[in-house]
């Protein structure tokens, strides 16, 4: 999990709040949601190596300009979701949860186009899976990352090949992670509109013969040698981790 991890100011006022958000915008409030504000609400992160923050909870000042907390929400075929989780990208990234309570992926903004497509199974597991690659900060060693897209199963596959155990809390149908001392492996199941993209792929290693073996057996199974680089970035600058 992430470290230097603080929520709400005040846990109980998230439930109310969000309760008359809701009910002012005549949308339901699905414990899976009260459930996470009282968690999330508030707080925020970045990954270490990635200077896109990540902003949580269902009632935040989603706008520039909002003087109080908003909630953006939508009723699809499947049933009612909220964006959850807005990433400091360009153009900015939100995520949303359904009324069970799982991450989905409704494009740049709300109304979505089409069906939003699965992400994670909680909200937890996301932060989980997040926090695989955060953890590296603090391990020893010139860290190497390894990104291509490919089918489903790679990451499965090079993960027993190196002998890596499962990260159970950071891993689901449509994302996981893999971790050990030298070597951390992810997964997710990325999007584009209705249609599915190939499974993006990224492993990070402490050396960079480690990274070099890795893109060696990527390469066997994807036709092609994955590019290696060095992580983080050079000129990389922390992002206050939690906050």
């Amino acid at each position: 999990m992430l470290t230097r991890w603080k929520g709400p100011a005040d846990p109980t006022l998230a439930r109310p709040l969000l309760q008359r958000l809701l009910a002012e915008k005549g949308a339901p409030a699905p414990e899976a949601w009260l459930a996470l504000d009282e968690r999330f609400s508030g707080r925020r992160y970045a990954v270490w190596g990635d200077p896109a923050e990540r902003s949580l909870g269902i009632a935040q000042h989603w706008k520039p300009g909002d003087k109080r907390p908003q909630v953006q929400v939508q009723k699809t075929e499947a049933g009612w979701i909220a964006q959850c989780v807005r990433i400091a990208t360009k153009p900015e990234r939100p995520l949303c949860v359904d009324e069970k309570g799982a991450v989905v992926d409704a494009g740049l903004k709300l109304p979505a186009m089409g069906e939003p497509h699965p992400f994670a199974a909680s909200l937890a597991q996301l932060v989980e899976w997040d926090a695989v690659v955060d953890e590296i900060e603090k391990e020893p060693g010139e860290w190497f990352v390894v990104r291509a897209q490919g089918p489903d199963g790679l990451a499965r596959s090079i993960s027993e090949r190196f002998g890596i155990a499962p990260v159970p809390e950071a891993s689901g149908a449509d994302l996981a992670a893999w971790a050990d001392p030298r070597l951390r492996v992810r997964f997710s199941r990325i999007w584009r509109l209705i249609e599915p993209r190939a499974i993006a792929f990224e492993a990070y290693a402490a050396s960079r013969p480690v990274a070099e073996e890795v893109a060696r057996v990527a390469g066997d199974l994807l036709g092609r040698v994955p590019a290696i680089a060095a992580y983080p970035a050079s000129g990389y600058t922390r992002v206050e981790r939690v906050r």
